[in-house]
């Protein structure tokens, strides 16, 4: 039950291959929303938890530990890297 409840909280087991699966489906997003503006509460229909990776991406870049590739990757479908930011800059 403890790898069940790792997957809850959106442990990654195969690094690379889950990257790139959680990639597509924030295009999936991108391509029907028009943004990648995903909460970090969001599940996929899959039962991924997109939400949190996005959110895990954004931490990773923080501390310097996304690669250039992958964050350009990001870049390149609008990725809000400060959310909050973000947000104070609509409502002021």
């Amino acid at each position: 039950d403890r790898e069940h409840k790792l997957d809850n909280i959106g442990i990654i087991w195969d690094l690379t291959e889950s990257w790139e699966s959680m990639y597509s489906f924030l295009l999936e997003i991108q391509q029907q929303e028009g943004n990648c503006n995903v909460p970090q509460t969001y599940v996929t229909q899959d039962g991924k938890n997109l939400g949190t990776w996005l959110s895990n991406q954004r931490v990773n870049r923080r501390k310097g530990k996304l690669s250039k590739e992958r964050a350009q990757k990001l870049d390149e479908v609008g990725i809000v890297w400060d959310p909050l930011k973000k947000k104070e800059k609509l409502a002021g």
